[in-house]
């Protein structure tokens, strides 16, 4: 049986790739699985999870698209980035929210860009808390109602385990990440805004001793 001839589960037939994201198409696919949009309730909560082995091969070479069309990826890569935002809020996100977040130093020029950046950081992190916390009752919904039917649970591969794992290291890095950017953040507000920028300073220290707390 050739490769071609397997038929992908229903449920990855939602998730192609799709042409209007050159050339950021594999980064846009990652971002709409873990983020995806609310297509069908029959999608489980999660559907990506860290395997302990690398199964992919990244090439790098002077002729890729990421080196040809760099100014062009950026460009699809903060749209890809906006729209699995968008997903994760549900709702709209500023563009102008969005590549200040990402690119903070050469974007975020003003005070305003800069507390746009970071009143979104903290409404992704909540929502990502959010999603973790869902997509764990969900397992632990999931698991409970197998046993009421009498269906016996088998955890072969200790998946349980590995899930809860998986979101106590996610959300320590995340918060880590968050924290580095918010500093990032306070840095340029004084920095660029003198003492304008004192109150989104505070705002991010604040921010960031609740966070490590």
């Amino acid at each position: 049986m050739s490769l071609s001839s397997l038929e992908p589960p229903p449920s990855l037939c939602l998730f192609p790739f799709v042409l209007n994201f050159p050339p950021v198409r594999d980064y846009e696919l990652w971002l709409r699985l873990s983020y995806p949009p609310a297509l069908s309730p029959a999608l489980p909560p999660a559907l990506l999870s860290v395997l302990p082995t690398p199964v992919i091969y990244l090439r790098r070479h002077e002729e890729s698209q990421s080196q040809r069309q760099r100014s062009t990826q950026k460009v699809a890569a903060n749209a890809a980035v906006r729209r699995a935002m968008g997903n994760l809020l549900g709702r709209e996100v500023a563009v102008s929210a969005v590549t200040a977040l990402r690119d903070p130093e050469g974007v975020a020029t003003s005070l305003t860009l800069l507390t746009e950046a970071c009143d979104l950081l903290l409404t992704l992190y909540k929502a990502f808390l959010g999603s973790l916390e869902m997509q764990a009752l969900n397992s632990v919904s999931v698991v409970a109602e197998d046993r009421r039917k009498g269906r016996r649970v088998v955890d072969m591969m200790g998946w349980e385990g590995r899930q809860k794992e998986e979101r106590r290291v996610g959300c320590l890095q995340v918060k880590s990440d968050v924290c580095a950017r918010l500093q990032e953040l306070a840095v340029l507000s004084i920095g660029r805004n003198g003492p304008k920028g004192l109150p989104l300073l505070m705002k991010a220290r604040e921010a960031m001793q609740s966070l490590n707390k």
